[in-house]
């Protein structure tokens, strides 16, 4: 959890001390909001490079019964940051296609279950500027990613770990607004 939060806050340091720079420049950054679910900050390098960090969050509260009278409820919290590089194929225009490297980190915590997942994935994307301040894009690429989850009991033993690797596509949509 505490790499989880080191990376948060690079990334915020990273948009926090970069915005002023890209401001005496003639481009702007943008809010992202992708589907399946993170928002980010888009932040344009020069005309044929962006970064895009990002993040997600969620919490989920569980009630289980078993039986007619026993009921368990716990909260389970996850959190994910990951950074994207966009590499843009020609010149700037309404219509653009980049391909783009992701590395994305997530932590879960389910009571005494915790789990650290890794993602790195390539996609192929395109975006188009609706107007001074919002443009749509779409990516579609593969994806690899590993996962470990160790289970401790109430003393704080640890009872098991599992890995779990997997391979397969990515996609995503989104919108950007500029500022």
């Amino acid at each position: 959890m505490k790499r989880v939060i080191s990376l948060v806050a690079g990334l915020g340091m990273l948009v926090i001390v970069a915005t002023p720079a890209f401001a005496q420049q003639d481009r702007k950054a943008a809010i992202t909001v992708t589907s399946p679910g993170t928002i980010g900050v888009l932040l344009p390098v020069n005309e044929t490079v962006s970064i895009r960090p990002e993040f997600s969050f969620g919490k989920t509260s569980h009630d289980i019964t078993t039986g007619s009278t026993t009921t368990t409820k716990f909260d389970s919290w996850e959190l994910s940051a990951g950074v994207s590089a966009l590499f843009y194929n020609g010149k700037p225009d309404a219509f653009r296609t980049y391909w783009s490297p992701r590395f994305m980190v997530s932590h879960a915590d389910l009571n005494s279950t915790g789990s650290s997942a890794y993602n790195a994935a390539g996609s192929f994307g395109a975006e188009y500027n609706a107007g001074s301040r919002f443009k749509v894009f779409g990516e579609l690429g593969l994806s690899y990613g590993w996962q470990s989850t160790d289970s401790t009991s109430t003393t704080g033993v640890s009872v098991s770990t599992s890995k779990i690797h997997e391979f397969g596509t990515r996609a995503a949509v989104g919108i950007a607004f500029r500022f």
